[in-house]
């Protein structure tokens, strides 16, 4: 059907936007919209280049009102009007599918309506948005035309990652996003697995809908690498009805990782003779599971999706890189990969020989081993405890900072390596040893203000990044006489950008409030966690990203979390407002 369909997501889309449908549309088409409205009313529709308008869908909040309709040349028909199931300035997800009788419209994951065509759905040849939004993104999934069942033919050419179905269930499958049109049953009864074929990718959702058996004792879901049940599996997913436990983990190179288990939630109707609508939805870092729409369960990535049969993007090794720009305060180097003997070695190396930072995890000693070697000549080595596995994928992050080097492992602190050579002699990083190389990754710091502090000026954007990793550390003093300050994590570097994170600690009312703020529309307070701050004194306060959401320390200690509302790529500055005089502002 479409063995090398890929959709890309862009934010920020120009409004009035449109986007051609291609291939035609066709029962199982889908049409994603992500975006926040900022004003009245906003439209999407679905049209072609005569202006007839197979689909109009069109919020309009000073109606209070969801309408739908079409048109044909020129001329509207009958309106179909709904609950709205959009808030002005909060993000929603639109899903339009085609179905053999018209369209199922859901928003925010749940069935909205449906609407029956009236006009032909292949005339429709274009998406088109328009109107008081702030438009992330617009995809276009093909329809089923190709294919019985809506997902693509088996065949050596196929982006993998494709589910199997084993033990006591009947399925029907649908792909990517939304509650499939066709659903077809496979006898899964003697833990044959069933493979069928798809592409899975950041972004991507897959539906199931089946029937557990009476007396079933389990039954799992695997997302396999490749197309034969001995194949790496990226998820295992594997309800026990025996024990009543759901069983999560992933399988490489033959060896499974560590189980997790989690018994059945009191919520979820999972019980042997029962239908069950089965979602999973592939986030950039881990997958969610959703029963009858109940978040039932969740799992880290411990292979990425998108790679292909059972490897990861595997680099060469002896491996070495150039640190570009050059290493500098806040330069970061993230390291990924599976350790398949007693030892490897990641440096930080210049081309005269020189070793600044030697990181050397030993197996079988369960020792790291830090050193540096000027001129090729070994110092003294220091030692810490390992938490890497053999056959297990790891990662390591090297943080460069005033006095030392920062060494984390599997997202645990590990030590501090003190300067014996300027770290601004490494020129490149090298990896080698035992190891499979999966990611290297060089993250830029601050400038060239080697050690020091970044000196901040008040209410200006500075320019800031972050990703996974980056420390935030802003130390100041509260003025005496405090009513409020804020640091706000804008999206451009200006005045009226979008605010991807605002903390807003208010003295006045004894709360530290945080929200986000899309197109001039504020999103819902959060509030819960205290508040440890007192007028006319001193803090350091700590905004660390992580995948999914931002984690505040204050004085050291862990604070609250704010999860994502836009995405941490978009942000460009750090603004700070309001009665708060800033000392430092660090950025790791």
């Amino acid at each position: 059907m479409f063995p090398n369909f890929s959709v890309s997501t862009s934010y920020g889309l120009p409004v009035p936007y449109q986007t051609p449908i291609s291939p035609s549309l066709s029962p199982g088409t889908q049409i994603h919209v992500s975006g926040t409205p900022t004003g009245s009313r906003f439209e999407v529709n679905l049209k072609n280049y005569q202006d007839d308008i197979v689909l109009h869908f069109n919020p309009r909040f000073d109606d209070y009102a969801l309408v739908l309709n079409s048109a044909q040349r020129g001329s509207w028909g009958q309106e179909e009007r709904q609950s709205l199931p959009i808030q002005r300035g909060i993000r929603f997800t639109l899903v339009i599918m085609a179905t053999n009788n018209g369209f199922n419209i859901s928003v925010n994951n749940s069935h909205l309506c449906e609407f029956y065509q009236r006009i032909p759905m292949h005339l429709a040849q274009l998406v088109e948005v328009k109107g008081d939004i702030n438009l992330e993104s617009v995809q276009v999934y093909p329809g089923g035309m190709g294919s019985s069942m809506g997902f693509p033919p088996m065949g050596p050419n196929i982006p993998l990652g494709q589910p199997s179905f084993g033990g006591g269930f009947n399925v029907g499958f649908g792909f990517p996003s939304a509650p499939p049109v066709i659903t077809t049953s496979f006898p899964m009864g003697g833990g044959v697995p069933s493979i069928q074929s798809c592409r899975i990718h950041t972004g991507s959702r897959i539906f199931v809908r089946g029937f557990i058996p009476p007396g079933a004792n389990r039954f799992e879901l695997n997302l396999l690498q490749g197309y034969t049940d001995s194949d790496d599996i990226a998820f295992h997913f594997n309800p026990r009805f025996d024990v009543r436990t759901i069983v999560k983990n992933h399988r490489r190179n033959g060896q499974w990782g560590q189980e997790e288990n989690q018994p059945f939630p009191s919520y979820m109707p999972l019980m042997p003779g029962t239908q069950i609508d089965l979602q999973i939805a592939c986030n950039p870092d881990r997958y969610t599971i959703y029963m009858n729409n109940n978040l039932i369960a969740e799992f880290i990535h411990k292979i990425p999706p998108g790679y292909q049969t059972g490897h990861f993007q595997n680099y060469p090794v002896p491996y070495e890189g150039q640190i570009s720009p050059p290493i500098c305060y806040g330069t970061q180097v993230h390291v990924n990969g599976t350790a398949f003997g007693d030892r490897f070695e990641v440096n930080l190396a210049n081309r005269r020989g020189d070793i600044i930072l030697h990181v050397n995890p030993r197996l079988n000693d369960r020792q790291l081993v830090l050193n540096a070697a000027p001129g090729g000549g070994w110092g003294g080595e220091e030692r810490k405890p390992l938490n890497i596995t053999r056959g297990q994928p790891f990662s390591i992050i090297i943080m460069v900072t005033e006095q030392c080097f920062k060494i984390a492992v599997n997202n645990q602190h590990t030590a501090d390596f003190y300067h014996r050579i300027p770290f601004t002699a490494a020129e490149l990083v090298t990896v080698k040893g035992d190891v499979n190389l999966t990611f290297v990754q060089i993250y830029p710091g601050m400038a060239s203000s080697h050690g020091q502090p970044w000196r901040f000026a008040m209410e200006t954007p500075v320019p800031m990044n972050v990703f996974p990793g980056r420390v935030i550390t802003i130390s100041g003093r509260v003025n005496n006489n405090a009513s409020r300050f804020e640091f706000n994590l804008l999206t451009g570097n200006y005045n009226g950008a979008d605010v991807a994170f605002h903390f807003n600690p208010r003295f006045d009312q004894r709360e530290a409030v945080r929200n986000s703020c899309q197109g001039g529309g504020w999103g819902n307070e959060e509030k819960q966690g205290g508040f440890p701050l007192q007028p006319g004194q001193q803090f350091d306060i700590q905004i660390i990203c992580f995948p999914e959401h931002y984690q505040v320390n204050y004085m050291g200690q862990p604070w609250f979390t704010f999860r994502h509302r836009l995405p941490y790529q978009q942000v460009q500055a750090l603004q700070v407002k309001g009665d708060v005089a800033i000392t430092n502002v660090y950025a790791m």
